[in-house]
């Protein structure tokens, strides 16, 4: 299991490069907690391919890491994900793992009661989400 170990200043955006995965950290507007996808395949291949990226909170306060339970099935990945202004949804590219795969915008409810079920798919064929 590979262990990542984040430091994050405040209003900072991490970029963090390895030969194996790629890691963008974004801060919540109070910059006590910051969300991120990670690839949890355990794969590890120089031609940079990710097969089961997940989307992960970081609570800098407490140290811990928590996956945020998403609708995404086997073979799809959570990328490129942003809080919405009131940090109450989460907006994310979902792409299959083959190629050809075309990209999806989806928005996660954080508040919803609900088990599974809260992925809203916003655009088809679209990528790089933003609230603005």
């Amino acid at each position: 299991e590979q262990l990542i170990q984040i430091l994050i200043t405040q209003h900072t955006i991490v970029y963090f490069y390895s030969l194996f995965f790629r890691l963008t950290a974004i801060h919540s507007a109070n910059a006590d907690e910051v969300i991120y996808t990670r690839d949890i395949s355990g794969s590890e291949n120089s031609s940079y391919r990710i097969f089961q990226s997940r989307l992960f909170k970081y609570d800098l306060n407490s140290s811990t890491e928590t996956q945020i339970q998403t609708d995404v099935d086997q073979g799809e990945n959570d990328l490129e994900a942003r809080w919405s202004p009131s940090e109450g949804e989460i907006i994310l590219t979902r792409k299959g793992n083959n190629s050809g795969a075309e990209p999806a915008v989806y928005m996660i409810d954080l508040n919803s009661s609900s088990t599974s079920g809260s992925d809203v798919q916003l655009f088809l064929n679209a990528s790089m989400p933003d609230w603005e």
